[in-house]
């Protein structure tokens, strides 16, 4: 369970940088670029995906927003393995419950091959 907290921590460590990292991307291209539409970080970014924005902006934002996709990633991943572990956990402290779903799924897949007449 401990390796469960540890990287729940980490993904909540990884998620608060990126409100940061969005905030200053966004307010850095703000400043630099007066003129741009975008209200936040999320119109930026996808202003930057559909290639709506100037060339130097694109250049400058293209490093930084990769930075941040591949954090989101890896916070989605770490809590993606963390809910395959806390299952699994759960299925190993508690197997009644597992085999009572198991036997459940099995009844009413039974009554789905039942020949009619």
């Amino acid at each position: 369970m401990a390796s469960t907290i540890k990287l729940l921590e980490q993904a909540q460590e990884i998620e608060a940088f990126l409100v940061k990292r969005r905030s200053e991307v966004f307010n850095s291209a703000k400043e630099n670029y007066p003129s741009i539409k975008y209200k936040n970080y999320n119109g930026l970014a996808s202003g930057f995906k559909y290639k709506k924005l100037p060339n130097l902006l694109m250049q400058e934002l293209e490093p930084k927003i990769t930075e941040i996709n591949e954090l989101k990633t890896k916070a989605l991943s770490y809590r993606k393995k963390r809910d395959k572990i806390s299952d699994s956990f759960q299925r190993e402290t508690n197997p009644i419950s597992t085999l009572a779903h198991d036997t459940h799924a099995d009844e009413s897949s039974s009554k789905l091959e039942t020949p009619s007449m």
